[in-house]
Protein backbone atom coordinates (compact mmCIF):
# COMPACT_ATOMS: atom_id res chain seq x y z
CA UNK A 1 0.00 0.00 0.00
CA UNK A 2 1.58 3.26 -1.09
CA UNK A 3 -1.16 5.82 -0.70
CA UNK A 4 -0.51 8.97 1.29
CA UNK A 5 -4.25 9.54 1.71
CA UNK A 6 -4.76 6.14 3.41
CA UNK A 7 -1.61 6.65 5.43
CA UNK A 8 -2.93 9.95 6.69
CA UNK A 9 -6.29 8.43 7.64
CA UNK A 10 -4.69 5.63 9.63
CA UNK A 11 -2.11 7.76 11.39
CA UNK A 12 -4.43 10.66 12.20
CA UNK A 13 -7.54 8.78 13.26
CA UNK A 14 -6.13 5.85 15.22
CA UNK A 15 -3.05 7.02 17.12
CA UNK A 16 -4.17 6.11 20.63
CA UNK A 17 -1.58 4.07 22.51
CA UNK A 18 -2.41 1.00 24.62
CA UNK A 19 -5.57 0.46 22.58
CA UNK A 20 -6.28 -2.60 20.47
CA UNK A 21 -7.66 -2.14 16.95
CA UNK A 22 -8.97 -4.67 14.49
CA UNK A 23 -7.23 -3.91 11.21
CA UNK A 24 -8.35 -5.63 8.02
CA UNK A 25 -7.37 -5.00 4.40
CA UNK A 26 -8.89 -6.75 1.37
CA UNK A 27 -8.06 -6.96 -2.32
CA UNK A 28 -8.85 -9.18 -5.29
CA UNK A 29 -7.96 -9.20 -8.97
CA UNK A 30 -11.64 -9.01 -9.87
CA UNK A 31 -12.46 -5.91 -7.82
CA UNK A 32 -9.05 -4.18 -8.30
CA UNK A 33 -9.90 -2.26 -5.15
CA UNK A 34 -7.82 -2.22 -2.01
CA UNK A 35 -10.05 -1.66 1.01
CA UNK A 36 -8.99 -0.88 4.56
CA UNK A 37 -11.19 -1.52 7.61
CA UNK A 38 -10.60 -0.51 11.22
CA UNK A 39 -12.78 -2.02 13.94
CA UNK A 40 -15.21 -3.31 11.31
CA UNK A 41 -15.67 0.03 9.53
CA UNK A 42 -14.25 0.81 6.08
CA UNK A 43 -11.92 3.81 6.39
CA UNK A 44 -10.48 4.02 2.89
CA UNK A 45 -10.03 2.48 -0.56
CA UNK A 46 -7.47 2.50 -3.32
CA UNK A 47 -7.90 1.28 -6.90
CA UNK A 48 -5.05 -0.85 -8.21
CA UNK A 49 -3.91 -1.07 -11.85
CA UNK A 50 -5.74 -3.53 -14.10
CA UNK A 51 -4.12 -6.92 -14.54
CA UNK A 52 -2.01 -6.71 -11.42
CA UNK A 53 -1.43 -10.15 -9.97
CA UNK A 54 0.10 -11.41 -6.74
CA UNK A 55 3.32 -13.30 -7.35
CA UNK A 56 4.09 -16.66 -5.77
CA UNK A 57 7.24 -17.69 -3.94
CA UNK A 58 7.51 -14.59 -1.80
CA UNK A 59 8.03 -14.28 1.95
CA UNK A 60 5.59 -13.00 4.54
CA UNK A 61 7.22 -10.77 7.13
CA UNK A 62 5.37 -9.67 10.25
CA UNK A 63 6.56 -6.74 12.37
CA UNK A 64 8.89 -5.24 9.78
CA UNK A 65 8.47 -3.45 6.47
CA UNK A 66 10.98 -5.81 4.91
CA UNK A 67 13.77 -7.96 6.34
CA UNK A 68 16.64 -6.00 7.85
CA UNK A 69 15.55 -2.54 6.68
CA UNK A 70 15.12 -1.10 10.15
CA UNK A 71 11.42 -0.27 9.92
CA UNK A 72 10.17 -2.41 12.81
CA UNK A 73 6.59 -2.53 14.01
CA UNK A 74 6.48 -0.78 17.38
CA UNK A 75 3.38 -2.34 18.83
CA UNK A 76 1.64 -5.60 19.58
CA UNK A 77 0.15 -8.05 17.11
CA UNK A 78 -2.48 -10.69 17.84
CA UNK A 79 -4.60 -13.12 15.86
CA UNK A 80 -3.19 -12.40 12.40
CA UNK A 81 -4.92 -14.45 9.69
CA UNK A 82 -4.96 -14.42 5.89
CA UNK A 83 -7.86 -15.61 3.74
CA UNK A 84 -8.00 -16.90 0.18
CA UNK A 85 -10.99 -14.71 -0.67
CA UNK A 86 -11.91 -11.04 -0.50
CA UNK A 87 -13.91 -10.60 2.69
CA UNK A 88 -17.11 -8.61 2.43
CA UNK A 89 -17.89 -5.62 4.62
CA UNK A 90 -20.43 -7.80 6.49
CA UNK A 91 -17.84 -10.49 7.17
CA UNK A 92 -15.30 -7.94 8.40
CA UNK A 93 -17.93 -6.40 10.68
CA UNK A 94 -18.70 -9.88 12.06
CA UNK A 95 -15.02 -10.43 12.88
CA UNK A 96 -14.96 -7.11 14.71
CA UNK A 97 -18.19 -7.81 16.59
CA UNK A 98 -16.81 -11.17 17.79
CA UNK A 99 -14.41 -9.25 20.02
CA UNK A 100 -10.75 -9.47 20.86
CA UNK A 101 -10.86 -13.19 21.67
CA UNK A 102 -13.65 -14.01 19.24
CA UNK A 103 -13.73 -17.23 17.29
CA UNK A 104 -13.33 -17.26 13.50
CA UNK A 105 -16.81 -17.76 11.95
CA UNK A 106 -17.29 -21.26 10.64
CA UNK A 107 -18.13 -20.05 7.11
CA UNK A 108 -14.72 -18.34 6.89
CA UNK A 109 -12.65 -21.13 8.37
CA UNK A 110 -12.23 -22.96 5.04
CA UNK A 111 -10.69 -19.81 3.48
CA UNK A 112 -8.15 -19.22 6.28
CA UNK A 113 -4.85 -20.15 4.60
CA UNK A 114 -2.48 -18.52 7.11
CA UNK A 115 -3.48 -19.12 10.71
CA UNK A 116 -2.35 -17.32 13.84
CA UNK A 117 -1.96 -20.54 15.80
CA UNK A 118 0.44 -21.81 13.11
CA UNK A 119 2.42 -18.56 13.14
CA UNK A 120 3.06 -18.96 16.86
CA UNK A 121 4.88 -22.22 16.13
CA UNK A 122 7.34 -20.67 13.64
CA UNK A 123 10.89 -19.51 14.33
CA UNK A 124 11.21 -15.81 15.12
CA UNK A 125 14.04 -13.30 14.71
CA UNK A 126 14.69 -9.92 16.24
CA UNK A 127 13.29 -8.71 19.50
CA UNK A 128 9.94 -10.43 19.93
CA UNK A 129 8.19 -10.68 23.29
CA UNK A 130 5.24 -12.89 24.14
CA UNK A 131 2.51 -11.18 26.13
CA UNK A 132 -0.51 -12.51 28.00
CA UNK A 133 -3.56 -11.55 25.95
CA UNK A 134 -5.84 -13.47 28.33
CA UNK A 135 -6.97 -15.46 25.31
CA UNK A 136 -4.85 -18.55 25.95
CA UNK A 137 -7.82 -20.73 25.15
CA UNK A 138 -8.25 -19.16 21.70
CA UNK A 139 -6.69 -22.07 19.84
CA UNK A 140 -8.63 -24.58 21.94
CA UNK A 141 -11.95 -22.79 21.53
CA UNK A 142 -13.00 -24.56 18.30
CA UNK A 143 -12.13 -27.89 19.86
CA UNK A 144 -14.02 -27.00 23.02
CA UNK A 145 -17.04 -25.93 20.99
CA UNK A 146 -16.91 -29.18 19.02
CA UNK A 147 -16.78 -31.16 22.24
CA UNK A 148 -19.71 -29.13 23.53
CA UNK A 149 -21.70 -29.82 20.37
CA UNK A 150 -20.94 -33.53 20.69
CA UNK A 151 -21.98 -33.45 24.35
CA UNK A 152 -25.24 -31.69 23.44
CA UNK A 153 -25.89 -34.24 20.68
CA UNK A 154 -25.15 -37.10 23.08
CA UNK A 155 -27.43 -35.51 25.68
CA UNK A 156 -30.24 -35.28 23.09
CA UNK A 157 -29.68 -38.92 22.14
CA UNK A 158 -29.78 -39.98 25.80
CA UNK A 159 -32.98 -37.97 26.33
CA UNK A 160 -34.60 -39.70 23.35
CA UNK A 161 -33.49 -43.08 24.71
CA UNK A 162 -34.77 -42.15 28.17
CA UNK A 163 -38.14 -41.05 26.77
CA UNK A 164 -38.43 -44.33 24.86
CA UNK A 165 -37.57 -46.24 28.03
CA UNK A 166 -40.25 -44.27 29.92
CA UNK A 167 -42.78 -45.09 27.19
CA UNK A 168 -41.86 -48.80 27.37
CA UNK A 169 -42.17 -48.72 31.17
CA UNK A 170 -45.62 -47.10 30.92
CA UNK A 171 -46.69 -49.87 28.54
CA UNK A 172 -45.33 -52.54 30.90
CA UNK A 173 -47.16 -50.85 33.80
CA UNK A 174 -50.40 -50.84 31.81
CA UNK A 175 -49.98 -54.53 31.00
CA UNK A 176 -49.19 -55.24 34.66
CA UNK A 177 -52.29 -53.34 35.83
CA UNK A 178 -54.42 -55.16 33.26
CA UNK A 179 -53.00 -58.50 34.42
CA UNK A 180 -53.72 -57.57 38.05
CA UNK A 181 -57.33 -56.81 37.16
CA UNK A 182 -57.60 -60.11 35.34
CA UNK A 183 -56.12 -61.92 38.35
CA UNK A 184 -58.64 -60.25 40.66
CA UNK A 185 -61.48 -61.25 38.34
CA UNK A 186 -60.08 -64.78 38.08
CA UNK A 187 -59.80 -65.00 41.87
CA UNK A 188 -63.45 -63.97 42.18
CA UNK A 189 -64.46 -66.62 39.67
CA UNK A 190 -62.30 -69.15 41.52
CA UNK A 191 -64.01 -68.32 44.80
CA UNK A 192 -67.40 -68.76 43.14
CA UNK A 193 -66.21 -72.08 41.73
CA UNK A 194 -65.02 -73.13 45.19
CA UNK A 195 -68.43 -72.24 46.59
CA UNK A 196 -70.16 -74.18 43.83
CA UNK A 197 -67.86 -77.13 44.43
CA UNK A 198 -68.61 -76.99 48.15
CA UNK A 199 -72.32 -77.02 47.46
CA UNK A 200 -71.91 -79.86 44.98
CA UNK A 201 -69.79 -81.75 47.49
CA UNK A 202 -72.47 -81.28 50.12
CA UNK A 203 -75.17 -82.44 47.73
CA UNK A 204 -73.04 -85.43 46.78
CA UNK A 205 -72.50 -86.22 50.45
CA UNK A 206 -76.21 -86.03 51.11
CA UNK A 207 -76.99 -88.25 48.16
CA UNK A 208 -74.32 -90.69 49.26
CA UNK A 209 -75.76 -90.66 52.76
CA UNK A 210 -79.23 -91.36 51.39
CA UNK A 211 -77.94 -94.20 49.25
CA UNK A 212 -76.10 -95.57 52.26
CA UNK A 213 -79.24 -95.41 54.37
CA UNK A 214 -81.29 -96.99 51.60
CA UNK A 215 -78.72 -99.77 51.27
CA UNK A 216 -78.98 -100.49 55.01
CA UNK A 217 -82.72 -100.33 54.89
CA UNK A 218 -82.71 -97.29 57.18
CA UNK A 219 -84.06 -94.68 54.72
CA UNK A 220 -86.94 -92.70 56.19
CA UNK A 221 -89.45 -90.38 54.66
CA UNK A 222 -87.42 -87.41 55.96
CA UNK A 223 -84.31 -88.39 53.98
CA UNK A 224 -85.95 -87.02 50.88
CA UNK A 225 -84.90 -83.57 52.15
CA UNK A 226 -81.29 -84.42 51.29
CA UNK A 227 -82.12 -84.25 47.59
CA UNK A 228 -81.09 -81.05 45.72
CA UNK A 229 -84.76 -80.21 45.28
CA UNK A 230 -85.12 -79.43 49.01
CA UNK A 231 -81.70 -79.26 50.65
CA UNK A 232 -80.61 -75.75 51.73
CA UNK A 233 -83.95 -74.43 50.54
CA UNK A 234 -86.66 -72.73 52.62
CA UNK A 235 -89.50 -74.90 53.80
CA UNK A 236 -92.25 -73.22 51.77
CA UNK A 237 -95.99 -73.09 52.22
CA UNK A 238 -96.49 -75.25 49.11
CA UNK A 239 -94.25 -77.96 50.54
CA UNK A 240 -95.99 -77.61 53.87
CA UNK A 241 -99.35 -78.20 52.22
CA UNK A 242 -98.04 -81.23 50.33
CA UNK A 243 -96.64 -82.85 53.47
CA UNK A 244 -99.49 -82.07 55.85
CA UNK A 245 -101.90 -83.81 53.49
CA UNK A 246 -99.99 -87.06 53.68
CA UNK A 247 -97.61 -86.91 56.66
CA UNK A 248 -97.96 -86.19 60.32
CA UNK A 249 -97.97 -82.90 62.22
CA UNK A 250 -94.14 -82.56 62.40
CA UNK A 251 -94.24 -80.64 59.14
CA UNK A 252 -96.10 -77.87 61.03
CA UNK A 253 -92.87 -77.12 62.88
CA UNK A 254 -90.79 -76.81 59.72
CA UNK A 255 -92.63 -73.94 58.05
CA UNK A 256 -90.26 -71.03 57.24
CA UNK A 257 -87.08 -72.90 58.23
CA UNK A 258 -84.09 -73.63 55.96
CA UNK A 259 -83.66 -77.34 55.43
CA UNK A 260 -80.18 -78.26 56.70
CA UNK A 261 -78.46 -81.33 58.10
CA UNK A 262 -79.32 -80.37 61.65
CA UNK A 263 -82.99 -79.74 60.83
CA UNK A 264 -83.31 -83.06 59.03
CA UNK A 265 -81.65 -84.96 61.88
CA UNK A 266 -83.80 -83.14 64.42
CA UNK A 267 -87.11 -84.03 62.77
CA UNK A 268 -85.93 -87.60 62.26
CA UNK A 269 -85.18 -87.74 65.98
CA UNK A 270 -88.62 -86.33 66.78
CA UNK A 271 -90.13 -88.98 64.54
CA UNK A 272 -88.22 -91.72 66.40
CA UNK A 273 -87.00 -92.97 63.07
CA UNK A 274 -83.24 -92.25 63.19
CA UNK A 275 -80.89 -94.14 60.93
CA UNK A 276 -77.67 -95.72 62.04
CA UNK A 277 -74.42 -94.00 61.22
CA UNK A 278 -73.14 -95.11 57.81
CA UNK A 279 -69.52 -96.19 58.15
CA UNK A 280 -68.97 -95.79 54.44
CA UNK A 281 -69.30 -91.99 54.62
CA UNK A 282 -66.07 -89.94 54.72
Amino acid sequence: LSSSSLDNVLTSKYPTENTWYLYCSTWSLASRTFRVYVNGQQVGTQTTPSGRRLQTGGALTLGNYSPNNGHQFGGMLFNFNMYSKELTATEVAALSSAGFCGEIPEQLEEYRVIKWEDILKLRRSGTVLDIDTRCAAFVELPITRKKLELAVAEKSSLELSLNKTRTDLFKVQERFDSTQEELVATEGELNETRSDLQETKMELRNLTESKCALKKGNLTKWDMFYSPEYFNKTFTRTLYQQLTSTWDSISNRLFGMTITDKVIELIKHLDDDQIDHCEELS
